[in-house]
């Protein structure tokens, strides 16, 4: 018979404890080029589509990846509790607060507008805010960095949407603090990948049989 501390000398593993020591999110239109793998054999991450640019620093506040969902019961005719439950529906959101808020890409996005032909004149930039905001769809793909404590190598988690739309139009608030913007993007289906969204646990410093997974052999 085991001892309750050898059960958990087998089943606990500190080292798969993960933090956020750093996060980056990329946005890109809807013709770039799906994100299939995140990093090559050696566990560098891979170079970006051109089409993808960065939205820059963030609060430290958690980037939330919200997931939702509703529920149908069905209930039986001398049951008092439901004999089966089943997901009706899934929503899934991105929240973020931006702290770059004058970035052509975010005032683009926050404001519904192109701006790719604004051009400063005089040190100055200046443009309308439209009354009706042309509110596009993006791919979107943010990527966490952690570290393995035991060889202090990175250890990433990505998740990447092929097709997410900002939901709200942020408001702004002039006072002591930084200047932010909170971006909120729900993510849907892309009919083309075939996901509405991917996961990615990579990096040099991953451990996937520490995770329970098998591994492949290395694919150039």
């Amino acid at each position: 018979m085991a001892t309750f501390e050898e059960l958990r000398a087998q089943s606990d593993n500190t080292n798969n404890v993960r933090k956020t020591l750093g996060a980056l999110i990329f946005l890109a239109p809807l013709t770039a080029d799906l994100i299939t793998t995140l990093t090559d054999e050696d566990g560098s991450i891979k170079p970006l589509p051109d089409e993808f640019f960065s939205l820059g620093l963030f609060s430290r506040d958690a980037i939330s990846f919200a997931r939702e969902s509703d529920t149908e019961a069905t209930e039986a005719l001398g049951y008092m509790s439901p004999v089966r439950e089943d997901i009706s529906s899934i929503s899934r959101t991105i929240t973020a607060t931006a702290y770059e808020v004058d970035k052509r890409r975010i005032r683009e996005i926050a404001d519904g507008t192109d701006l790719s032909d604004v051009v400063a004149v005089n040190g100055e930039i200046a443009y309308d805010e439209p009354e009706v905001p042309v509110n596009r769809r993006w791919r979107l793909l943010a990527i966490g960095r952690d570290i393995n404590k035991r060889t202090g190598e990175d250890i990433l988690r990505a998740n990447f949407y092929p097709q997410v739309e900002l939901n709200s139009m942020p408001g702004e608030e002039w006072g002591t603090d930084a200047l932010s913007q909170e971006l909120a993007f729900t993510n849907y289906l892309d009919q083309d990948a075939g996901y509405a969204r991917r996961r990615f646990l990579a990096g040099p410093g991953l451990d996937p049989v520490a995770l329970g997974f098998g591994t492949a052999p290395t694919v150039p």
